[in-house]
């Protein structure tokens, strides 16, 4: 009877200690503000057949045909893992906040957005969270965390503008003791026992209410893509992206009428550091002095 009172002691704390599961829990109040980068359209690095970038100042000189119309887009700032402006404890996932304004006298749609990673390969956009985060850890499980000693590091880096921001407090959000005077084994275990299912009942719930509050903050903050934006309109969201170290570029494609499509980009020279851990400092070679002897001059 002692034995069976134990244990349910454990389960009943182990329930009051941990009620909502740690992939649904929200950021706490303490994290700071994000960052501003308010990067924006970068001039072509060539000009080829394809597809044409614009710069930030032809897009915004008014009145552009609907032949070379194309958006003017800021990268306002980017939110990583445990970084500031985070609202989900543990996002895998990078999120890019941009806004999109139309200075063409005729409609535009941007179509498509993709994130040039560290290899130059692009990366479509997430709709989804659990999705993007299961696609995250799988990429993260086979590429970063057997070089993390010396390559990846989750959520830090160095990021030109950023500095010591990136370090965020974090708090716990839920929890509890179980506290009391000096009860007998039979006390503790009939109580223990008459608690459990409430508990287990309010944890299921809490879990339910923060995934759903998780959704719901992903698809409100969510820039849907594509999007029709008419003469004058800003638009502005987030677009989801897996964990991507050293990006090097943010790139939109977009058509007014029956135009052939243009790319309009951001560079990403300020982070280039992102998601990637700083080498260990080399400690100076010393000579060698033997006990009792002068250094050598």
């Amino acid at each position: 009877m002692k034995s069976l009172a134990c244990l349910a002691l454990l389960a009943a704390t182990a329930l009051l200690s941990g009620c909502v599961t740690r992939g649904y829990k929200l950021a706490d109040k303490s994290v700071p503000p994000a960052v501003p980068l308010n990067l924006t359209n970068a001039p072509p690095a060539s000009v080829s057949a394809g597809p044409q970038s614009e710069t930030a100042a032809e897009s915004l000189a008014a009145p552009a045909s609907a032949a070379s119309a194309t958006p003017a887009v800021t990268l306002s700032t980017v939110i990583v893992y445990h970084g500031p402006g985070s609202w989900k404890r543990e996002a895998y996932w990078d999120e890019y906040v941009v806004s999109i304004r139309n200075p063409a006298a005729v409609p535009l749609v941007v179509t498509a957005a993709r994130l040039h990673d560290g290899k130059n390969e692009p990366l479509p956009p997430g709709d989804h969270p659990w999705k993007l985060e299961k696609l995250s850890k799988t990429w993260w499980e086979s590429n970063a965390l057997r070089q993390t000693g010396t390559y990846f590091a989750l959520g830090v880096g160095t990021a030109a503008g950023f500095g010591a921001a990136w370090a965020a407090a974090w708090g716990t959000m839920w929890g509890g003791t179980v506290s009391g005077g000096v009860a007998t084994a039979g006390a503790v275990g009939t109580a223990a026992f008459v608690a459990l299912p409430v508990l287990a009942g309010g944890t299921f719930y809490m879990n339910v209410r923060r995934k759903h509050q998780v959704e719901a903050e992903f698809t409100r903050r969510r820039l849907v893509l594509p999007l029709r934006l008419v003469p004058g309109q800003t638009v502005q969201g987030s677009l989801f992206f897996r964990v991507t170290p050293s990006p090097q570029r943010l790139v939109f494609s977009s058509h007014a009428d029956d135009t052939p499509p243009r790319d309009t980009t951001i560079e990403l020279l300020s982070l280039a550091g992102l998601h990637l851990k700083a080498p260990a400092p080399v400690a100076p070679a010393t000579a060698a002095v033997s006990p009792g002897k002068p250094a050598p001059r």
